[in-house]
């Protein structure tokens, strides 16, 4: 039986060991939780990568940062496997001949899309 509060990420990051006390219907809903707030984060971190005159405009002008598969990666907090095998679903794919790169506003997009 769930207990009736979970512990906060910062009572985890205090003391780790609260961890092996939760049911699995806790552990489930902390990691959605983490994710979402991760997701947040990240958003506003690619935000932030942009010019604040840029921000929230929905253009697609020449002031989109194009990141390499590390820094997408490194974004989305996936592994640069994860982003090559779904290169050619993910919306915000920009191929360049062979290379593959990443609009760091259509990854901003894609984040605000699924922290709702």
């Amino acid at each position: 039986m769930p207990s009736t509060s979970l512990p906060t990420l910062d009572d985890l990051a205090t003391d780790s060991t609260r961890a092996l006390k939760l049911s699995v219907e806790e552990l489930v809903a902390l990691t959605v939780r983490c994710a979402a707030a991760q997701s947040a984060l990240s958003a506003a971190f690619i935000a932030g990568m942009r010019p604040p005159d840029s921000r929230d405009s929905g253009q697609t002008d020449g002031n989109d940062r194009l990141l390499s598969v590390n820094e997408a990666a490194r974004l989305l907090s996936v592994s640069k496997d994860w982003l090559y095998r779904r290169a050619s679903q993910l919306p915000f794919t920009v191929r360049l001949g062979f290379h593959l790169r990443f609009s760091a506003r259509g990854i901003a997009r894609y984040i605000r899309a699924r922290a709702r």
